[in-house]
Order: structure tokens, then C-alpha cells, then sequence
């Protein structure tokens, strides 16, 4: 006869079995080293009772009367049973799985049943009246030893870390109320969820190993959220600061656990330079502006052919007028007026065909026109569009011929509307300024075929300002806002009315709002609502372990700004002295050269101190930051990009007047000083761009001062202040530049108590007996080393147009056109050039612009180099090689100034100035 088992017997097996079957649905072979949340709801539950076959009907029941039962014949000391099994567990050294998985299942259970909302939010007696429901307590409030369940969750993360990540990692931990907070924190992040965070951590520009603060990370994930209908944006804003704060700890160990992957990567892989070179085709519009340069209280309106270019293909500035066929050039725009004689061919299709056939602008022509303003395309004038808006003003455009059916139209619709002349149109067009009411459009036949009527949309854009992230600008550049609604509309910013759309329509440029704090701004009129984020609060993120240095010209040295990987004794000294001579020496020559007596430069005089290096120095911060500041700060925030945003911001800081030499002149003199690495963009005047990380470079100088280059932000620069207090000196200079940043020293009062402070904030640097220009120089390769790994090019045939040909001149140190030359640049109308210099025996060598200038030089004897006591001259036209340039910078942590057909760099050592003519190949010549 068998034994049979007990209703009592029963239970314990269910609970072993529901334990056992959760701890293999959490914590598996897949779930290995990742993030696991006890997420347990009734699908769940039915899905594992299936497993152990139990009906979906009875799986609920048998759950909860199973972990009813780990209580014995108490049930209402189930929570202290499960905290004596559970420490029992521990103390024997956490083997097997934990005996009380099933119990915290059934209190986050409890927190998917609570019936709160976004209104009421999330009470306590609601989750125990649930928790109590599910273990049929009798009676309300917390259940007896309910808060043992806090030691039971640092159980389980102490088991996990213990088998280190072998069951996964549980994020566990409290908000809101006591106790409470710990099974709801399961609730806050599903796996569904974390598809859309790792999307989140990518598209906030996000690497793993970045240290970032809870406040940051919130303000991101409140911007990617403000946009996205989903169950955490539902969470996220519904009010609750125990809910934010929640999920956004739930955000922070998701990325602090996150290894980059998992993520789709959306960045365009690169182009191809064919397929860049391949004819492009833009359709051109009509646009009429106000004159009123010429005439500003009576301006007159003039007709245009106009046309935008994709953002990614960038043009050189100044481009000969033969190639553009009458068309002018700015930013990714083209215009052309219409002449007066010639306004017929508006009638007709037609095209342009610009920059050696490599560009068509197309234009369809047309007897009828309708335009709106261009608010929404960032432009004041008025463009041609193949809508008509209920209203809106609009612009109609007509030739004798549509005449009848446009007057006829607006007469059926009563619509106000006056004459307007158009300056250079001929009186066979005409032009009315037509107010289309709110009203449903009647149309006619005619008009119907070539355009829709349709009614006014709301539409909120964003243009120009310094853009940092997704939705996200500085707070002193913010963007301009074009708006596009019904007329007398109110526009909300953070719920506060700020001004009144009289026509419905206009660009607002919030700079002129006076937006003071740092923070999330809500732009909203009608049912519409936009988000974005200004804040000049950032932190500097750039850190060594995630930049990757470029490499140079030797294929060797490893640099990055003012910090050299490699180790220098590697290196031959390129300088010693004995008497009144100097030892020069590279990898493979070396020489003597004699000393002028009047020459008396070591680098570290003792009668010479920081305050005679040529620097105008200031303790005091500026009042307004510099618009060379701002852009670098927006360059580091950004870490990296392309060419194309770089203009961006050097549109916005100075202007689009000669764009194209103010990014050159701001490229040049941010990798002068180490502050930015450019990589070229093939063969066009493009570059890649990387904000390089903080290091120092050591100045000659007697006193113990350093020079900070690499990315900063104005916030980071505030906490090295912090760091500093009266340990270390900080001190600035105003270049005499405008378009170089900021110079900021590090004084000490021994180079102990620098180096010291400079571990402290884990700076880089190279420390040793030498100073950073030294220690760079000795590194370097000498001038005919760049000629040797030099690669051979055919050079372009003379017949090919595409190209055009300009030779170095020696006397005037100039580029010229057609000019007969050994060392020639071809460019083309897509700013793309080579440079091409020809040997003594006929190979053809691609260079570099620096390199090619210098090597003709060289060749040719001609004199480049004026030095007296700490001062070194190069003669304009004849830059020097990217690293060469940083060795002199370094020496004072500024650019050089121009002057009198020189480029003068100051607190030069004699045995910089030397060493770097001999590796270049010249002569130094002294000035008295």
C-alpha cells in the first residue's frame, strides 16, 4: 500500500519546484554576466506553471499557495521563514541556488498588481493590500518581518557578485517608500525596455567606461524620452520623483554595466571619392527678397533663382566666376538674380551647368508661381512651393497668360491681395501679395492640377546655434526657432506665455529671450510641444582610454597633443653643447655648428622667469567668453566630427563672411597648440576632426610652469580651479589672436608640488630633465624623410579642364596661376587639390601644401629662418609641418605672431631654434 502525501507535503514540493524553475528562468547560461530584474508578472507565472504542468488557469493559484506554504503552518511568518532559510543559506557559503527566489518573485508580483497611476502615483497601502491579497493575509499594512526582504535582495547581488556574473547581475534598489522601493525597482526596466536604452546610450553619444553623473544622465534621457510614446516615457513623466529617480538609477547601472554592443551602430559608413566626384543634380526655386542694402525704408523687391545643396557637399569659397555661370555662393546655397531683359526663361525648363559640368541646377519653369516665406528652410525671403495654405500670405507669381485664372480665383474667394513690383521683372508678369483666410479654399480646375490646397500645419523647427547632442545646444548660442502656426497663436516656454505670433508665422531667436539657466526648456503652442536642452554647465569627457592618437609622418611616433606615448630614450638628443658649440644630431647625421657670442638662450635661465617669456599674463577671468572660446568648447563636447561640423559652429561663432580661411586659420592654430587632431578627408580641403584629452607641456622656463592644452569646457576649468586653491597657481593669457583659445598655466611653487597635483587629477604629462618642445623635437623626423616616404603620382594631363594649375613662386612665395614650377597644386571646383612636386629626375611626388613649400626652398637656398635671443622668425607662405610648429607653440603655449612678412615665435631656446633649421634642411641666420 503506498504512502500517500499530505495537502501539507504537496505545497513543499510546489515551492521547491516554483523556486528551482525561476532560478533557471533568471539566472541561465544566457543571462551570463548580464543585467537580470526579477521582472515577474502573471504571464510569467502561467508561462513556467506550463513548464511544470500546471493548467494557465491554476498556475497563479499554485504560485502564491506555494510561497504561502515556505511559512509552514504560518503563513503569516512567511517573509521570516524565508529571511532564517535564507541566512542559513549564506552562512554555509551561498551554494545552490537561493531558497527564497520564489518569495521576492511574489512581492515584485505584487508591486505589477498595484492599480496607482500617473495622478494618484504609487501608494504603500496599495502594494500590501495586493501582497496581502496574493498570500491571502488576513488584515492590512506590512506584513510581519516584511522588511527582512531587504537583506534577502543583498543576499541575492552578494551570490551573483561572489560567482562573478555567472547568475548575472541584479540592479536592486530603494526609492519611494521603505522597503516597498526594492521589488518595485524590478518593475522600472524590462527587457523590452533595454533595446531602447543601449538606443538611448548611443544616441546621447554615450562609450562605455564615460563617468557620468546621475543629473547628466537625466537630462539626456528626459530629451531622448520627450519624443518616444512607450511605457518608460509614460513612467519617466508621470510626476513622480521617486519614479524619476528610480528609473534613472536603473539607467546608470544599465550603462555602467553596458559593453557598447547590443546596439545597431547608424553612422554612414564613408563614401567613396568617385561616387563623391560623381555630377550632382539640384532643382532650382524662384525667390523674391527686399533690397535693403540699397534702400532700407523703401527697399526694393528683386526675383532670384535659388537652390540648397545637401549639407555634405562642400564647396571651396571663392570659386572663379566662369564656373558658376552668374550664380553666387554661400553656404550651401546658390542665387542668382534674374535678369531684367531675360524673364522669359522663367516660362521655360531650363539648367545650369556649373564647375565643369560636375553640377546641374535644374529649374522647371512655369507661367504661374505660388510662394511662401522660407521660415522654415532658415530663409527671410519668399520661395516657390506647390501648396496653397489656408492662412497664410502668399505670393502670386503669374504671366499674362495665368492672369484670368488667378484674378478669377481670387475674386471666388474674396481674398484680400495688393500689387507689388518686382524690380527686375518686365510688365508681362505680374505679382500680388495674396492673404489666403482660414477659410476652406475654393479652387478651380486649373489651379487644382498644378497645386494643393491644404490647411495651415503646426510646425516647429530648429536652425543654426551651437548643437552639442540630440536636442541639445549651448546655452550661450541656443538656436533659432521657426514657427509656423495660425496668427495671433501664444508660444509657451516651461508653461510661461513670452510673446504673441501676430501673422502665425516668424523665426524667434531664443538669444534674445534671455534664457539665464542651464536646464530643460519646453517650447509649446497649440497641441505642440518640443523639447530641448541648453546648459554651459558640461563636463569635459574626453579621457585617454578612449582616444585613439593618429600617426604621423614616420609611421612611429605615438602623440597626442602634448603628451608622447613613446619612450624618448629611443630618441637621439638632437642638441648638445660644449663651449660655444653645438652638437646637432638626428637618427642618421649629425654636425657642429658654432654659437654667436651674443647668443645667450638656455632654456632655463636663472635670470629668467615666467614673466619674461613674452606673455601678457592675467589672473582675472575674462568678462565675455570669446567667440574662439565658445567654439572649441562646443568642439569638445562633440569629441569628434566631420568637416561639416566644424563650419557649423564656425558660422555661428564668426560669421559666414570668408568661411572658408576663418575654419583654416582655427584649424591651424588648434592643432599649433595640441588641442585638436585633423585627419584629411582624402583629397579635399575636408577634414575629420578629435578634440584631443588635457595633458601639459613643461616650458622652458626657471620657474616650475606648465602649459594646459587638449580639450576643456568652462565648467572642468571651474573644478581644476576648485582643485588647485592655493597649492597651484592658475594663471591665463588673452592671445593676441581671435581666433586662438584661451592660454591657461599651471604655476607651482616646486615641481614636485606640480607633479604632484598633476597625478592628483590624473593629468599626462612627460616628466623628466628636458621640457616638452625638447623632448618633441627629438622625436621628429628630419625634412628628407617626409621626401623619402613620399608616394609617386601621374601627374594630371595638361588638356584636363577639370583641374585648375597654380605653381610656387620662390620670389613672391605665392601660388600662381599657370605658373611654370616644379611644385605645382591642382584644384578643382569641389575644394578638392593635390600637390605635386618633380624631381631633378623626373618622379612625380604627392606632398603636402607644408612639406612641398619647404623641400622647394631647400632646394632652391632660399632663407627661412630669422632667430635672436628666444626669438624665431619664418618667413609667411611657408608653414611648417604639423609637429614642427607644436615644438615652437610649446615653448610659450601660444601662436605665433605675424608681422612685417614673418611669423615670430617667442621664449624660442637657441637649442630649439638650431636643432629644428638642421632637421628642416636650413640655415639659421642670427639678427643682432
Amino acid at each position: 500500500m503506498k504512502t500517500k502525501i499530505t495537502s501539507k507535503e504537496i505545497s513543499l514540493i510546489n515551492y521547491d519546484s516554483w523556486n528551482k524553475i525561476l532560478c533557471e528562468h533568471f539566472f541561465n547560461k544566457k543571462n551570463e554576466k548580464k543585467i537580470v530584474y526579477l521582472y515577474v508578472n502573471e504571464n510569467l507565472i502561467k508561462k513556467l506553471g506550463a513548464k511544470l504542468g500546471i493548467s494557465g488557469d491554476d498556475a497563479m493559484s499554485s504560485f502564491c499557495k506555494s510561497v504561502r506554504s515556505f511559512g509552514r503552518n504560518e503563513p503569516d511568518l512567511v517573509f521570516e521563514k524565508a529571511y532564517i532559510w535564507g541566512r542559513k543559506w549564506f552562512n554555509q557559503g551561498i551554494i545552490g541556488y537561493p531558497p527564497f527566489i520564489a518569495v521576492l518573485a511574489l512581492t515584485v508580483l505584487a508591486a505589477t498588481k498595484m492599480k496607482g497611476n500617473r495622478e494618484k502615483g504609487i501608494g504603500a497601502g496599495n502594494y500590501y493590500l495586493r501582497l496581502r491579497g496574493l498570500l491571502e493575509l488576513k488584515g492590512e499594512g506590512r506584513p510581519f518581518y516584511f522588511e527582512k526582504t531587504k537583506i534577502l535582495w543583498s543576499y541575492l547581488t552578494s551570490w551573483q557578485k561572489e560567482n562573478k556574473g555567472r547568475f548575472g547581475y541584479t540592479n536592486v534598489f530603494r526609492y519611494g517608500q521603505p522597503y516597498v522601493g526594492y521589488p518595485m525597482s524590478q518593475c522600472l526596466v524590462k527587457d523590452a525596455d533595454r533595446q531602447l536604452l543601449y538606443e538611448f546610450f548611443y544616441w546621447a553619444g554615450l562609450r562605455p567606461g564615460l563617468k557620468v553623473n546621475a543629473n547628466s544622465m537625466r537630462e539626456q534621457f528626459e530629451l531622448f524620452l520627450s519624443t518616444k510614446i512607450c511605457r518608460l516615457s509614460r513612467l519617466f513623466f508621470n510626476k513622480s520623483k521617486g519614479i524619476q529617480e528610480g528609473i534613472i538609477q536603473a539607467v546608470l547601472f544599465e550603462y555602467q554595466n553596458w559593453n557598447g554592443t547590443n546596439n545597431l551602430d547608424p553612422r554612414e559608413s564613408a563614401i567613396d571619392i568617385q561616387e563623391k566626384n560623381k555630377p550632382k543634380k539640384y532643382n532650382l526655386f524662384l525667390r523674391i527678397d527686399e533690397d535693403k542694402q540699397t534702400n532700407f525704408f523703401n527697399p526694393k523687391i528683386k526675383l532670384g533663382l535659388f537652390s540648397i545643396v545637401d549639407e555634405d557637399t562642400i564647396f571651396k569659397e571663392n570659386m572663379e566666376n566662369e564656373e558658376l555661370e552668374g550664380f553666387r555662393y554661400n553656404n550651401n546655397t546658390f542665387y542668382k538674380e534674374v535678369i531684367l531683359n531675360q524673364d522669359t526663361l522663367i516660362n521655360n525648363k531650363h539648367s545650369y551647368s556649373l564647375l565643369n559640368n560636375q553640377l546641374e541646377l535644374v529649374f522647371e519653369g512655369g507661367n504661374l508661381f505660388f510662394l511662401h516665406r522660407g521660415t522654415d528652410l532658415g530663409i527671410n525671403g519668399w520661395i516657390n512651393r506647390d501648396s496653397i495654405v489656408q492662412g497664410k500670405d502668399h505670393i502670386a507669381l503669374f504671366s499674362s497668360e495665368a492672369e484670368k485664372i488667378v484674378r478669377t480665383w481670387i475674386d471666388l474667394n474674396k481674398f484680400l491681395y495688393k500689387e507689388i513690383t518686382i524690380s527686375n521683372l518686365s510688365s508681362s508678369w505680374k505679382c500680388l501679395l495674396v492673404k489666403v483666410h482660414e477659410k476652406e479654399i475654393l479652387g478651380s480646375e486649373e489651379l487644382e492640377k498644378q497645386f494643393l490646397f491644404t490647411q495651415a500645419q503646426d510646425k516647429i523647427t530648429f536652425q543654426e546655434g551651437l548643437k552639442v547632442g540630440n536636442m541639445e545646444w549651448l546655452l550661450d548660442a541656443p538656436p533659432e526657432v521657426s514657427i509656423i502656426t495660425t496668427p495671433k497663436t501664444t508660444i509657451f516656454i516651461n508653461d510661461v506665455p513670452v510673446l504673441s505670433l501676430i501673422n502665425g508665422e516668424d523665426t524667434i531667436n531664443l538669444k534674445n529671450i534671455h534664457l539665464k539657466e542651464s536646464q530643460i526648456y519646453r517650447i509649446r503652442f497649440n497641441d505642440i510641444q518640443k523639447t530641448i536642452l541648453l546648459k554651459n554647465n558640461h563636463e569635459n569627457l574626453i579621457t585617454f582610454s578612449e582616444f585613439k592618437p593618429k600617426e604621423f609622418s614616420d609611421g612611429k611616433l605615438k602623440i597626442a597633443g602634448t603628451y608622447i606615448y613613446d619612450v624618448l630614450e629611443t630618441y637621439p638628443r638632437p642638441y648638445k653643447q660644449k663651449g660655444f658649440k653645438a652638437f646637432l644630431s638626428s637618427k642618421n647625421t649629425h654636425t657642429s655648428k658654432i654659437i654667436p657670442k651674443f647668443i645667450n638662450a638656455m632654456p632655463f635661465n636663472l635670470n629668467r622667469d615666467y614673466l619674461n617669456m613674452g606673455v601678457r599674463f592675467s589672473a582675472d577671468d575674462p568678462t565675455k567668453v570669446r567667440p574662439i572660446d565658445l567654439f572649441f568648447e562646443y568642439l569638445t563636447i562633440r569629441k569628434e566630427g566631420n568637416w561639416d561640423s566644424f563650419l557649423k559652429g564656425i558660422k555661428w561663432c564668426f560669421g559666414s563672411e570668408d568661411i572658408g580661411l576663418t575654419a583654416y586659420k582655427v584649424r591651424q592654430k588648434l592643432s599649433q597648440l595640441g588641442f585638436v587632431e585633423f585627419i584629411r578627408d582624402g583629397d579635399s580641403n575636408k577634414y575629420f576632426w578629435n578634440v584631443i584629452p588635457m595633458s601639459i607641456a613643461v616650458l622652458p622656463s626657471k620657474d616650475p610652469i606648465v602649459y594646459l592644452t587638449g580639450g576643456r569646457t568652462r565648467e572642468s576649468t571651474k573644478q581644476l580651479k576648485g582643485f588647485a586653491e592655493r597649492k597651484i597657481k592658475i594663471i591665463q593669457s588673452i592671445p593676441n589672436s581671435h581666433y586662438e583659445p584661451l592660454s591657461i598655466y599651471l604655476l607651482g611653487n616646486t615641481l614636485d608640488s606640480l607633479e604632484e597635483f598633476l597625478n592628483t587629477l590624473s593629468i599626462k604629462f612627460n616628466w623628466g630633465l628636458d621640457y616638452f618642445s625638447y623632448d618633441l623635437l627629438r622625436c621628429l623626423p628630419i625634412l628628407n624623410e617626409y621626401i623619402n616616404n613620399a608616394s609617386e603620382y601621374q601627374e594630371p594631363r595638361s588638356n584636363n579642364t577639370y583641374w585648375v594649375v597654380k605653381g610656387w613662386d620662390l620670389f613672391s612665395h605665392k601660388w600662381i596661376k599657370d605658373k611654370d614650377s616644379p611644385l605645382k597644386i591642382y584644384l578643382n571646383g569641389f575644394g578638392q587639390y593635390i600637390c605635386l612636386y618633380k624631381t631633378s629626375n623626373n618622379k612625380t611626388l604627392k606632398l603636402s601644401r607644408e612639406i612641398g613649400k619647404l623641400y622647394y626652398a631647400q632646394l632652391q637656398g632660399v632663407s627661412l629662418l630669422q632667430y635672436k635671443n628666444y626669438e624665431l622668425k619664418v618667413k609667411q607662405g611657408y608653414e611648417l609641418p604639423e609637429l614642427y610648429e607644436r615644438v615652437l607653440t610649446s615653448c610659450v603655449g601660444q601662436c605665433p605672431v605675424e608681422g612685417n612678412g614673418y611669423r615670430v615665435y617667442r621664449n624660442v631656446p637657441h637649442e630649439i631654434a638650431i636643432s629644428l633649421a638642421y632637421k628642416l634642411g636650413f640655415q639659421l641666420n642670427f639678427n643682432f
